[in-house]
């Protein structure tokens, strides 16, 4: 009897426990623990089914945070790559990963783009001479050929050594505009960075190229369509492309400053409006004093503010921001304006000569005296 009885809770203990067993390989919710055992397979997250590369998942937002040190920071999807900026558009970094089929492709059209940055003559010949000569070349000697037109842009190239099998940078601290093109076997990856100090600028591109390697499959297409037109003739006139910021007008308001006791009178508002301001990110003013004892080649750049009326201010002061120059009476105050807009893009204006300084005790006692005009 006692044999009996251990036979029946033997044979329930055995029943409770394939009933359980049962439960949990059902349909039903107990089910999931069982799936989360099986080691899923990732894959590359930044590409779709049909391999087509989505350019803004190689790096993560966490990621992109710890690059910029500040939140929230906005992404999209921009010229075959990704556009990342801050949310006063003060500072942003724009990232592109093509493949070797695309690479020598994308190269010309970035190219291209440089039309848009000068009205120079000879520039867009220069440019034109390039496209012109590498229609059948390959990427490495459009590289080459292209350090000329940046230099002409006034940028500064150097080659890097320590990323890629042959990477360029090229750096514009006017404007705080930085660039890297890599080339990685036959893959092209370009980063360009606006905003940032060069030293911190150029830092940042090598661990952003690097990380961008390190996850670069090794096969994938690019979404984007660099079908536009790359045949640019002689005839072509050299105006700026449709969309693209240019200077409406640029005054001085007043028009002459003083320096020296007694005075007011002491600064001046440079004002500017833009037409086709819609990408425009930054405004930057670069001016120095040119006079009879000194032409001095530096400049010194400033951010000029947005003001009310939709245009640009900057404030200019006798005693205060020409204390790198030598003040004489009339000297005069040449200005330039530098329009930082889209990605990786920068319109420079002509030189104005549009501010006097003049020396109070050299005036005479009405002008000294005079309050200026609020």
């Amino acid at each position: 009897m006692k044999k009996m009885k251990k036979f029946y809770v033997l044979h329930g203990l055995i029943l409770s426990i394939l009933i359980l067993v049962n439960g949990c390989t059902s349909n039903g919710v107990q089910n999931e623990p069982l799936v989360t055992e099986v080691a899923a397979d990732p894959g590359m997250p930044y590409l779709t089914e049909d391999g087509y590369l989505k350019p803004c998942d190689l790096i993560s937002v966490s990621e992109w945070q710890a690059f910029f040190e500040e939140a929230p920071l906005f992404i999209e999807e921009m010229d075959g790559g990704c556009r990342i900026s801050n949310q006063w558009e003060t500072r942003s970094i724009f990232i592109g990963l093509y493949s070797p089929e695309k690479a020598l492709q994308t190269m010309r059209w970035f190219t291209q783009s440089l039309e848009t940055e000068s009205n120079d003559p000879e520039f867009l010949f220069q440019l034109r001479e390039v496209l012109t000569n590498q229609t059948d070349q390959n990427i490495r000697g459009l590289i080459d050929e292209r350090i000329r037109l940046y230099e002409a842009l006034l940028y500064r190239s150097e080659r890097i050594f320590v990323i890629g099998d042959y990477a360029i940078w090229f750096s514009y601290h006017e404007s705080s505009t930085n660039i890297l093109e890599i080339l990685e076997g036959e893959t092209y990856i370009r980063i360009t960075l606006a905003g940032f100090y060069p030293v911190e600028a150029r830092n940042l591109a090598l661990d952003i190229g690097n990380t961008i390697i390190e996850r670069a499959p090794l096969d994938f297409e690019n979404l984007f369509n660099f079908n536009s037109t790359l045949s640019l003739t002689e005839e072509q006139s050299p105006t700026l492309e449709t969309g693209s910021p240019e200077l409406g007008f640029i005054s001085a308001n007043p028009e002459e400053i003083f320096y020296g006791s007694l005075c007011g009178g002491e600064s001046a508002n440079i004002e500017v409006e833009l037409n086709n301001d819609g990408l425009v990110n930054n405004v930057v003013m670069v001016y120095r004093l040119t006079s009879q004892v000194e032409i001095n080649p530096n400049w010194t750049t400033v951010f000029m503010i947005p003001d009310e009326t939709g245009g640009w201010v900057k404030s200019l002061n006798a005693e205060i921001d020409f204390s790198s120059y030598t003040l004489t009476d009339e000297a005069v105050v040449e200005v330039s304006i530098g329009v930082l807009y889209g990605v990786d893009r920068v319109y420079n204006s002509p030189i104005y000569r549009i501010l006097q300084v003049n020396q109070c005790e050299a005036q005479s006692p009405d002008t000294i005296t005079e309050t200026p005009n609020p």
